[in-house]
Formats: C-alpha cells, sequence, structure tokens
C-alpha cells in the first residue's frame, strides 16, 4: 500500500546499494530505518564477523546486516518500508523525536531518503489526498481499519458501444473514411470473440445503427461493419449519442452494466442539446466507462475533464493522411480496457506506410520485417492491413522464419477493402511482408500485426505505459511550482520480470505536429526511478507550447541484446519488489543468469494529455537540469583527506543536453547540507584534483571526480550534495546527499604529491581498463541481480 498508493520508497538498501555507513557523529550504521532495529553485522557467505574496507571506510561488501528476531531484543515499531517481518514493526517511520522506537532515519542512503528529501514517511502520507482537508490519519479508536473483501469473477466478454461523430465536419480531411477505416478494423480484428457490441451514429440527433449483439462469427463482425456511418448530417450533440447507447443498453435485457464501455469518436464541438453532462450520474450509476477518440484541432475539449473525472480515458488523433493514431487509440480502448488484461491481444507493431503509384515504381514493392520472440511462440499472429483508395487491393505477400505463406481473407465494404492473414502456432525468429501497389495512384497503406497470446504456453512480453499527468498547467513558478515535469514511462516486462536492455523510444504529435523522437531510458538517473526494473523513463523536454499531445510507445530488441534475470538455483526470476532475505549461516549466494529474449517489438498508444500556460516567447528556458540521484561515493582516502565521486550527468534541459556547471558544498551537518544547502562550504576549482566543474558531460554519461578537501585532521564525517547549472542559470534540484567518513587525517607536507600520484594512478588504471571492460561490465551487471550480494 505505502509503495503504490502512497508514493513511499523502500528503506533497505538496494541489492547494489549502500548497506552500511558514517553517521554525522562519526558511528557506523547499517542502512535501515528506525535506528532502534537491532542486530548484528555479518558476511553473508561466511557468517563471520566483517572486515573494513579501507577504500571506503565501511565494512567489506559481503557484509550485511542480520535484524534480530527476538521480541525482548527489538523494540523498534518502524519501519513498514524496511523490513516488516521482524517481530514488532508494525508502523512506518514519522518524524517526532519524543517516540524513537518509530522515528525516522534521515541519514540512511536509501531510496526512501533520495527520493523524498529525508522525509518520514507519514509526513509523505499526509499530503495523500487520503489525508489531506478533513480526512483525519487512521487511528484505532476514530476508524475501523479491518479490510473487507469482494471477491470478483469477470464476464464473459465486454459491453461496447461505438458512439461515432456523423455531423458535417466529418467530410474534412477525409474523416469520415479514415473512422470507418480504423472502426473496421476494431471489429473485425480486436473486438474479442463473446464480447458484445452495438454501433450508435449521432448528428444534430442519434440513432442506433447496429443493436448490442453478441460477436460469435466472422458474419457478425461483417454485418456490424457495413452498419458503420457513410454519410454526414448538419450540427452535433454528443449528449444525444450517449443517450441513444443508454436506452438500446437499457431495452437489450443485460443484467450487469457494470464494466461496460462507451467509447465516443467526435470532432467538434456539442452544439446541440441535450449536453453530455446531462447523462453523468447515469453513467456512474450503471457503472458506464466513458472514454472519447478526438479527431482534429477542433474537438470539444470541455468533455475531457468530465471524462477524466469519471475515471475514463482521452486520446488524441491528427487529420494527417499517413497518421494511424486512429487505429492506435481504438485498440489502445480496448485492451487497456480488457477485463481480463491476460487475454488481451499483444501489438507487435502498427505501421503506415505510403507507396507510390506502379508507374513511378515497378509494382511499388516494399519489404518490412519484425520479429516474433520467444514468450509468443505458439500464439496466433494476426496481420491484417487496409489502403486508403479504390477497389484494386494493395497486394501483401508474407514470409515466415521457415517460409510458410498462407493466403489472406478479404473483407469488402464499399470502397473500403481490409485484409486479414492468420498464421497459427508461429513461429519464432524475424517474419517479413512484402507490400505492392498495383494502382496508378498512390496509397496509404496501415498494417497492424497482433498475437493472441492465450494460445502460448509462456508468459508474453508485454509493453504498456504512461505520462505523469493528464494535464498541466505552467504559471509564473514553473510547471506548476516545480512540481510536475512531463513525463513519459513505459513498462516492459515478462510477467512480474523485468525486460532490461531494451530499445525503448517515444513518438510525440502536438495538435497534428511531429515532435522528435524521445528515448527512453532504465538507468536509474533523471527522470528514470530505479536502473534495471523494466521501467523506462523520460522527460518531455519537447513539450515548449501549449497544446494537446499523443503519444505512442515503442519497445524492441534490434540487436538481441534484451535480457531477464533467471535465478540459477531454483530456475525462478526475479520480481521487481520485496524485502531483502535475511541470510543464514547455511545459505549460499543466490546467483542469477541473465536469459535473452531473442528479439521482440512490441507498440502501445499512451493517453493524450494536455499542457497549458506556457510563455510565448520561443527562446524560454523552461527546464532547468534535472536532479541528480545516483550521486556516490566510491572512495575516501585518508591519508590525504580526499575522496571519489560519481554520479550520472544531468542536462541543460532535465535529462537532455549539457548543463553549464555543477555546485557542490559540504558541512559536518547532515541536516545543514540537506535544508540549507546555499551556506555551507563550497567546493571550489581548486579543491577539485580531477574533473571539471565548469564542464558537465553530456547527458546520461556517468561523471567521475577527485576531490581534496583542506585542512581535514583526525576522525571527520562530511555530509556532501550538488546541484547542476543551466546556461540560465537556472539550478536542478539538490541531489541525494552522501556522507564522505575520514579516519585518523593527519596534515603533512606531502598532500600534493599523493593527490597527483591518485590522478596517475586513474589515467593510468583507464587506459589499463579498457581491455577488461567488457568482462567488468557483464560482472556488474551480475552484482546488481544478488538479492543478497
Amino acid at each position: 500500500m505505502g509503495t503504490f498508493t502512497m508514493g513511499l520508497f523502500d528503506e533497505y538498501p538496494l541489492p547494489n546499494g549502500q548497506h552500511f555507513y558514517i553517521d554525522s557523529d562519526g558511528e557506523l550504521q547499517a542502512t535501515r530505518c528506525s535506528l532502534e532495529v537491532k542486530g548484528t553485522h555479518k558476511h553473508y557467505q561466511t557468517y563471520e564477523d566483517c572486515e573494513i574496507d579501507p577504500n571506503t571506510n565501511l565494512p567489506e561488501k559481503g557484509c550485511r546486516f542480520i535484524p534480530s528476531m527476538k521480541e525482548d531484543e527489538n523494540t523498534a515499531t518502524a519501519s513498514m518500508m524496511f523490513m516488516e517481518f521482524i517481530p514488532g514493526i508494525s508502523q512506518f517511520c514519522h518524524s517526532d523525536p519524543d517516540f524513537p522506537d518509530g522515528y525516522h532515519n534521515p541519514e540512511a542512503p536509501n531510496q526512501m531518503n533520495d527520493r523524498c528529501r529525508g522525509a518520514a514517511a507519514w509526513d509523505v502520507m499526509e499530503f495523500h489526498k487520503d489525508f489531506l482537508g478533513n480526512n483525519p490519519i487512521p487511528s484505532d479508536e476514530t476508524v475501523d481499519t479491518e479490510p473487507t473483501f469482494k471477491l470478483l469473477q469477470p464476464t464473459t466478454g465486454q459491453i461496447i458501444y461505438l458512439i461515432l461523430d456523423r455531423s458535417t465536419s466529418m467530410m474534412l480531411n477525409d474523416r469520415l473514411q479514415r473512422m470507418r477505416h480504423a472502426a473496421s478494423r476494431f471489429i473485425l480484428s480486436f473486438v474479442e470473440t463473446n464480447s458484445s457490441l452495438g454501433i450508435v451514429q449521432y448528428a444534430e440527433t442519434a440513432n442506433v445503427v447496429h443493436d448490442l449483439v453478441n460477436v460469435t462469427s466472422d458474419k457478425v463482425r461483417e454485418n456490424l461493419v457495413k452498419s458503420l456511418p457513410n454519410s454526414t448530417y448538419k450540427a452535433t450533440s454528443i449528449g444525444a449519442g450517449v443517450q441513444a447507447a443508454l436506452k438500446n443498453l437499457n431495452d437489450s435485457g443485460v443484467a450487469v452494466t457494470k464494466g461496460a464501455q462507451f467509447i465516443i469518436l467526435s470532432d467538434g464541438e456539442e452544439t446541440w442539446d441535450p449536453p453530455l453532462v446531462q447523462f453523468k450520474d447515469e453513467l456512474i450509476a450503471k457503472g458506464i466507462s466513458l472514454n472519447a477518440i478526438l479527431l482534429g484541432p477542433n474537438a470539444d475539449k470541455e468533455i475531457v475533464d468530465m471524462i477524466e473525472d469519471m475515471g475514463g480515458m482521452v486520446y488524441y488523433a491528427t487529420d494527417a493522411a499517413d497518421s494511424s493514431g486512429l487505429d492506435d487509440a481504438f485498440s489502445a480502448l480496448l485492451i487497456t480496457n480488457n477485463p481480463s488484461c491476460s487475454e488481451a491481444p499483444v501489438v507487435i507493431e502498427t505501421q503506415s506506410h505510403i507507396m507510390e503509384e506502379s508507374r513511378i515504381r515497378k509494382r511499388s514493392a516494399q519489404k518490412y520485417e519484425f520479429s516474433v520472440d520467444k514468450s509468443s511462440a505458439g500464439t496466433n499472429l494476426d496481420i491484417s492491413y487496409y489502403w486508403s483508395t479504390g477497389d484494386t487491393p494493395v497486394e501483401m505477400e508474407i514470409s515466415s522464419p521457415s517460409g510458410e505463406i498462407q493466403p489472406s481473407k478479404e473483407y469488402t465494404n464499399g470502397n473500403f477493402t481490409y485484409r486479414r492473414l492468420t498464421f497459427s502456432n508461429a513461429e519464432a525468429g524475424t517474419w517479413s511482408y512484402t507490400l505492392s501497389n498495383p494502382t496508378n495512384y498512390n496509397q496509404i497503406v496501415k498494417v497492424t500485426i497482433k498475437n493472441d497470446v492465450t494460445l502460448g504456453n509462456k508468459e508474453p512480453i508485454t509493453l504498456s505505459g504512461r505520462t505523469n499527468k493528464a494535464k498541466i498547467r505552467y504559471n509564473e513558478e514553473g510547471f506548476e511550482g516545480s512540481k510536475v515535469i512531463p513525463t513519459v514511462y513505459a513498462d516492459v516486462s515478462q510477467g512480474e520480470v523485468p525486460v532490461m536492455g531494451a530499445n525503448v523510444v517515444a513518438t510525440i504529435e502536438r495538435d497534428g505536429e511531429k515532435l522528435p523522437t524521445l528515448k527512453l531510458l532504465d538507468n536509474g538517473a533523471g527522470a528514470d526511478i530505479a536502473i534495471g526494473d523494466g521501467i523506462y523513463s523520460a522527460y518531455l523536454v519537447d513539450a515548449n507550447k501549449d497544446g494537446q499531445y499523443s503519444i505512442r510507445i515503442r519497445a524492441n530488441d534490434p540487436f538481441q541484446s534484451a535480457t531477464i534475470p533467471v535465478a540459477k538455483q531454483q530456475g525462478g526470476r526475479v520480481g521487481r519488489t520485496g524485502a531483502i532475505p535475511i541470510p543464514n549461516k547455511d545459505a549460499s549466494d543466490i546467483e542469477f543468469d541473465l536469459e535473452s529474449v531473442g528479439g521482440f517489438s512490441r507498440e502501445a498508444t499512451l493517453e493524450a494529455f494536455q499542457i497549458s500556460g506556457l510563455p510565448s516567447d520561443p527562446n524560454a528556458d523552461l527546464y532547468p537540469p534535472s536532479r541528480v540521484t545516483d550521486l556516490s561515493v566510491t572512495a575516501v582516502h585518508s591519508a590525504n583527506s580526499s575522496f571519489e565521486l560519481s554520479w550520472t550527468a544531468p542536462g541543460d534541459d532535465m535529462d537532455s543536453g549539457t548543463a553549464s556547471q555543477y555546485v557542490i558544498r559540504y558541512s559536518s551537518n547532515f541536516t545543514a547540507v540537506r535544508n540549507d544547502f546555499n551556506s555551507q562550504t563550497l567546493v571550489g576549482e581548486t579543491d577539485v584534483v580531477f574533473g571539471n566543474l565548469m564542464k558537465p558531460s553530456l547527458a546520461g554519461q556517468k561523471e567521475t571526480y577527485i576531490i581534496h578537501l583542506p585542512g581535514v585532521e583526525g576522525d571527520r564525517v562530511y555530509a556532501l550534495s550538488l546541484v547542476a547549472v543551466d546556461e540560465s542559470k537556472q539550478s536542478g534540484e539538490l541531489s541525494n546527499v552522501v556522507s564522505v567518513p575520514f579516519v585518523g587525517v593527519a596534515a603533512g607536507p606531502n598532500v600534493g604529491l599523493i593527490v597527483g600520484l591518485l590522478v596517475l594512478c586513474l589515467v593510468v588504471g583507464a587506459a589499463v581498463g579498457v581491455g577488461v571492460w567488457y568482462f567488468h561490465k557483464r560482472r556488474s551487471t551480475m552484482d546488481k541481480l544478488h538479492l543478497v550480494k
């Protein structure tokens, strides 16, 4: 609940994280919360006492904190985000020092402190909507917190109504025909068998063109396609369309309407009564999901607020003839709202191809490749396509990895031709299709390739995504006070197992204008929260104008380098969550292999979002550098009071471009660095032995600095943090805070010489390291997958 609902992060060290640190009082501490959790330090393999690593002044790499499981030894009551299985742990950490058993530990180097700037769990949760305003924090005295459960069983098939615009404006830019194309593909290829589908058309009035019917055969699908609107008429009343669908649903005798889906397609503002809002309460009472596809630049955006308030989804499609936005929106609504996610089809790709007429290029043959991965082997492969003009068919030839060819099946409805090819028991490998245009005019051909994953013997690789907010408003303080930066996330997984090393990109359109392709990363830096968790992220810094933004994400593995972690001993796979196990004397290290997924391709369309209030000045610098979240001390050299720092470079605009400089400050007071950074001691350019504060690296690259602090004597512990600054002097947010422990420092005349030798060793080591780079890279990756290493 804390992680997924309240915005909390783990308070135990991650497998590749820091298990120990020196606190501001100079005491060695295990990474934990609260400090009242008692235990011992042992090597996880030998179960012997731990040695101190002279390079870090911390326990050696294999050392682990073993909590006491005896109730009379552990008085701690928190934290649930640390090790909830310890006897007595029943609360989240708080910030009241009068109750030390649950007092938050703000200095521990864990995700909670790094991401929430040292805040206690309860301090974060108090800002959640459940507790804001008049919602008191639950207590045993005032609220019954005993949970109740409802047993739910999915119904057979979905109930769907297509509510389609046929107003006069649908004649513009061939919208009516494009709607018919996309709706036909949706009906013939995506609507699941045994689902129920009805169709309503509306202009200033509305009528049901096909009653709700159970989709049981190809014949039923063909009849539904034939009923799609084929003419336009006058004004627009979206409310009339919804009213007609509600009446037809009531007349159908369906006993359970909860979960039914109404899909509105509209290209204009409501100009005729009844208004859509009039039916909001009835839709909510019946449990009907209201969703919309808004076509063109003039679609009624007032309905967006109502739909989002009801928990529905909104997609935008442009008037560009070669855009697949309409097709993507229809299929995304079906897949996203499928009551049984395991049965939703997997979209491999949706592509639009512009084909020249045959007189220009001989039969205009064009070949394209796609992959069927190992997780999809044995499923039904479904390839469908349609073309823009004429009854003469664009021809498609399919080549499977073994050369199998299967004839297509053709559906014809007026001047729209659709073809579909199905391969049963699809084999893994590289497939190809060749399109030929025999006509004397250019064609736009739209191809969709998907898998029926229910027939496979493995969990499929899936792709889903989202943006961080449906509506973002910029004001004089930035994006809502610099709290919300447009961000895109993509989740690539096989079941609960993350797919690592995939190539993930987002294509973005703003009111029909195509923006530069955005690459999403799973590197634990910038917009990305955790490295190697299969969630790829990026800030959308090209969102520099007001408008409606549509996003399609694509994940593939062009070089077959994507992997999933597989446990060697048990043959199981690594999940994403759960506290680290407690090692015991007889336990052996749990090793993992990286298993190749064998090449794959997936596509998904995200719900649209809006940005408003941006300044009209095209030269306005909207975005500061992103926050550094992976600052770490990689070595401490007490003999010459120097240390090595490492972090991932942010950009000039969040995680894009190159920042202008770094500002690093330190203090012996940990809290002061976090809460009053600008008043702490500045690391000057003369203190930097290796690196250049005025020349940051390109965003995403690894930074390595060596810093010498003058005047350090004896045992001292410093807290240190940094910010990046862009060319407009905008500072990014404060990085995570790290501690630098010096032990027994003695001042002497040879400090400069020793520091110089450190730099020489670093340069020589870099040259020697090139020869063994691959080995260490793979070893580092494996280390990150050890649950207890």
